[in-house]
């Protein structure tokens, strides 16, 4: 109990003494080049296959089954659910690796490595599995929902219209059309099922 103690003694001091350098900004989009009529599409241009769709459009089902998987007191916490975030501390302090992210700090961390484009230092620097990073998304999700005032549908809808699906998908809009040929809003609830556990 005293070990325990003094791992989660040092990550809350360390937690309060981190910053948080978060910064909005829009994930890639693709790019479409019409010919000099306007309407005729040349080529779609992209590194990133994603077509944004609002939350409206994606079934309660998934937006359920997401939030039952990723982070069952979404809505319950304020950005870190400190349960969580102790559990991975004391288990990633002594060599194991664990969640503990709530779904505000996996959309911080996917924001990051979007924003570290191709530099691959910074790619990795956002997705490492260490405790300082882990505490930089912390401290990031609790400005977000603490200091911007972002809504629970709001987080939802950027984090999943930003998550990576496979096969090249990205976005929930995507990733429908790419394993299920039809748009997010027409999902079945095992279709769903099947995207989240992606």
């Amino acid at each position: 109990i005293g070990g325990l103690g003094l791992v989660a003694g040092k990550a809350a001091g360390k937690f309060i003494n981190t910053t948080c350098n978060y910064h909005p900004s829009q994930v890639p989009q693709k790019t479409t080049l019409y010919a000099n009529d306007g309407k005729t599409v040349i080529a779609t241009l992209f590194s990133q296959d994603r077509v944004p769709v609002p939350l409206s459009q994606v079934p309660k089902a998934l937006q359920e089954a997401l939030i039952a998987t990723e982070d069952r007191r979404f809505y319950k916490h304020h950005g870190v659910d400190l349960r969580g975030l102790i559990r991975s501390a004391i288990s990633t302090g002594s060599g194991d690796t664990q969640g503990g992210s709530t779904l505000t700090m996996q959309l911080v961390k996917q924001v990051r490595y979007y924003q570290a484009g191709d530099n691959k230092k910074k790619q990795e620097a956002a997705i490492a599995v260490n405790l300082t990073r882990k505490m930089e998304d912390a401290k990031c999700a609790l400005y977000i929902e603490g200091t911007l005032k972002e809504s629970k549908n709001d987080i939802l809808d950027d984090y999943l219209n930003i998550a990576f699906f496979g096969e090249h998908s990205y976005g929930i809009q995507t990733a429908a059309q790419t394993y299920f040929h039809k748009p997010a809003s027409q999902l079945t609830l095992g279709e769903s099922a099947l995207l989240v556990g992606l």
